[in-house]
């Protein structure tokens, strides 16, 4: 693989990332009920963190690193949310 396509997983990794954030922060709001669905930017910053602690041999492939990349989202915003229909609103 050239360097382009590494660069085109980081970009698309970023941009992905931001816009979970931007819906999470827009869409789930806290509530009485749920007032921990309180999202910032330590959030995104656990995403990003927890793909740069990979280890760069487990991750040979892009399919791998798009796995990855989901399953960091899985753990920093869905673990979070208490019911179905929220977690139906992540997987949009």
């Amino acid at each position: 693989m050239s360097f382009g396509i590494y660069y085109l997983i980081i970009v698309i990794i970023f941009l992905g990332t931001l816009d979970i954030y931007k819906q999470a922060v827009s869409e789930l709001l806290p509530t009485p009920t749920k007032s921990h669905y309180l999202f910032n930017l330590r959030d995104f910053a656990k995403v990003i963190f927890g793909i740069c602690m990979s280890d760069k041999d487990k991750v040979p492939t892009p399919e791998v690193m798009a796995r990855l990349f989901v399953h960091e989202i899985w753990r920093v915003f869905s673990d979070r949310l208490v019911n179905d229909g929220n977690k139906i609103i992540k997987c949009r």
